[in-house]
Parts: C-alpha cells; sequence; structure tokens
C-alpha cells in the first residue's frame, strides 16, 4: 500500500459557523450552523466534502473537538500525522501548504 493511499480528511469544528456572526470573506457561501449532536456534525462534512469533491475518506471529529485539541488544529489545518501519532508535517498558517516541505515528508515517509 502507498503512503498516498492512508490519507483521510478530519472534519473538525467549522471556523466560522452562522452563530460566530458575519464574516465578510464568507458572504458568498451558505451559512452552517453549528451543529449539536454528531449526526448534524457528520452531515455538514458530508456537504462539505461533497461540495469540494473530496477524494478521500472523510473522518468526523466528535462534538468534544478531541482531534482539534490533540493535535492543536486550530488554525492549523494541513498535517500529516505519522502511523506512530507523531506530526510529520503541520502547515504554517491556516489554509496553509508548503508543498516542496510537504513532498518531502511524504517521499522520506514512504520509505519506511
Amino acid at each position: 500500500m502507498c503512503i498516498r493511499d492512508r490519507f483521510y480528511l478530519v472534519y473538525i469544528k467549522d471556523a466560522h459557523p452562522l452563530e460566530d456572526g458575519h464574516f465578510p470573506e464568507n458572504a458568498a457561501l451558505e451559512p452552517i450552523v453549528a451543529p449539536t449532536t454528531l449526526d448534524e456534525r457528520a452531515q455538514v462534512a458530508r456537504t462539505c466534502s461533497t461540495d469540494l469533491n473530496v477524494e478521500m475518506p472523510v473522518l468526523v471529529d466528535d462534538l468534544d473537538d478531541t482531534v482539534q485539541q490533540a493535535y492543536q488544529a486550530w488554525p492549523e489545518r494541513a498535517y500529516v500525522i505519522g502511523l506512530d501519532g507523531r506530526i510529520s508535517y503541520s502547515g504554517e498558517r491556516a489554509g496553509s501548504i508548503n508543498v516542496d516541505r510537504l513532498n518531502s515528508v511524504l517521499r522520506r515517509l514512504e520509505k519506511k
């Protein structure tokens, strides 16, 4: 199995739910109401992955935001986590991916 076959998207708490107020940068997007149940969060994750044409399995963080807190995934959003659970790559800021650095990390991990 190739390392690239082991990617998952983990849907965490939405950055700007409707309850947090209006954000001009999101004016063109349909507002997202903050889920209050795991089923509601899973539905938002399904909608997001469909709208963004995500082609990898999507996992959903629990309502206690366990994954988000464990990996301090706020505001960073891009991580590569090794099979040992350690972070091998993280983006420098929210929405930022250093493609060269990410490719280097993936090549190194693929050799293991």
